[in-house]
């Protein structure tokens, strides 16, 4: 039985307080469908406020406790350098594309 593929989601330019809960119930449905995590795709996010960076980590912790994975792929330099600053990836791994961080995702399920 093959695995499911990973879905890629795509978080607005700028994941703020005004649209994070919409992210987040996005992100809650497809963690309802079988696989084995979900690959966030930052290209083209220019900011992630605090609430958009505490629903990535709920989001990690859920499928954690579930023996699924979140990465972050492709990240642009100040939300990286944000993410390490925070010690955020640690939880939330990072990847330069969207292929390795799908790699970890099934490697890591």
């Amino acid at each position: 039985m093959s695995q499911p593929p990973v879905p890629v989601v795509n978080p607005p330019a700028e994941l703020t307080d005004d649209n994070v809960a919409g992210f987040e119930a996005e992100l809650v449905e497809i963690m309802r469908e079988a696989g084995p995590g979900i690959v966030v795709d930052l290209d083209g996010v220019s900011f992630i406020s605090s609430s958009g960076l505490g629903c990535l980590v709920k989001i990690g912790m859920r499928l954690d406790g579930r023996g699924r994975r979140i990465a972050l792929a492709r990240p642009d330099r100040s939300v990286a350098r944000s993410l390490r600053l925070i010690g955020l990836h640690s939880k939330l791994p990072v990847f330069a594309s969207v292929d390795l961080a799908t790699i970890h995702v099934v490697a890591s399920a």
